[in-house]
């Protein structure tokens, strides 16, 4: 999903997650909105028939459960999951004048996100030059 409008000032371009189509999977396959999702029983079941569901089977390698996950099942609780950031940046090596302040303002929102666990960002091009 796109998370900035295009132009010089965006910090992200757009971010690569499983909650999207997790949403399109329940509207086409499930004929449901996840603001249906009655409980987490009901949410794990849903996303234990996504994860093994043939066009998103890949993303099962997106998120960590506290078991092991198995086809026909609820999903076991989840313990982490992965998304990819794409930055607006101007260059695959920004200045640090330039990323540190996109990384504050991304951790910003991932503290301000109401997770109930630890939550951080980690990207290559955080790390000291």
């Amino acid at each position: 999903e796109t998370v900035a409008q295009p132009g010089p000032d965006r910090i992200l371009r757009s971010v690569v997650s499983w909650w999207p189509p997790f949403k399109q999977f329940l509207g086409e396959k499930r004929n449901i909105s996840w603001s249906d999702i009655k409980d987490d029983l009901h949410f794990q079941t849903l996303l234990g028939d996504f994860l093994f569901d043939v066009d998103n089977a890949k993303q099962q390698a997106n998120i960590r459960f506290s078991n092991t996950l198995q086809c026909g099942e609820p999903a076991p609780a989840i313990l982490a999951t992965q998304q990819q950031l794409y930055y607006g940046m101007s260059s695959s090596l920004p200045a640090p004048s330039e990323y540190l302040p996109a990384k504050q303002t991304v951790d910003t929102i991932v503290a301000q996100a109401n997770v109930s666990s630890t939550a951080f960002v980690q990207s290559p091009i955080y790390q000291a030059r």
